[in-house]
């Protein structure tokens, strides 16, 4: 497998690119299709909050699957599910009432609008404090690759399948 520290791309893919382009721009930058030996790749940092990707031995020549790994969560690294995506957003909501419709415009705006995540912050998110920023920040980083992850044009037509 190679080394985490061998490939660090924070910052890599700021703004999600077109529906269309997500696989060119996954090779270009990241080498997802034409580096297929396993691995993990370091695409966020967000103080000890990390999203990877890892790609995969034996599957497809685009597929890659996102982890995310901190601390505070249980278990410590994981494979981000759609309940775990559901249950920080509806944590967020209730910890803090201010986010409840920034939360979900801040959601558009990264998936549908193709905005940065820090766009999307400074947008919807300005006059909070840094900690809920951060805690923000990371619920949208890690949707972000999901969202990447889960692209349909990361798979040609004939290749899509049921997750």
């Amino acid at each position: 497998m190679r080394a985490l520290s061998e490939k660090r791309y924070m910052g890599s893919i700021d703004r999600l690119p077109p529906p269309e382009g997500v696989r060119n721009e996954l090779d270009a930058k990241l080498g997802v299709c034409r580096d297929r030996s396993p691995g993990l790749i370091l695409v966020e940092e967000i103080d000890d909050h990390v999203v990877l990707i890892a790609v995969p031995d034996g599957k497809t020549e685009r597929d890659f699957g996102v982890w995310r790994s901190s601390p505070d969560l249980k278990p410590r690294a994981k494979i981000p599910t759609h309940d775990d995506l559901g249950k920080t957003f509806a944590e967020l909501k209730g910890k803090y009432g201010v986010i409840d419709e920034r939360l979900i415009n801040a959601i558009l705006k990264t998936l549908r609008d193709r905005w940065s995540v820090d766009s999307v912050i400074d947008h919807h998110f300005s006059a909070l404090s840094n900690d809920l920023k951060t805690e923000v920040r990371r619920f949208l980083a890690t949707l972000k690759w999901v969202g990447l992850q889960e692209a349909p044009t990361t798979h040609p037509r004939s290749t899509w399948a049921l997750k």
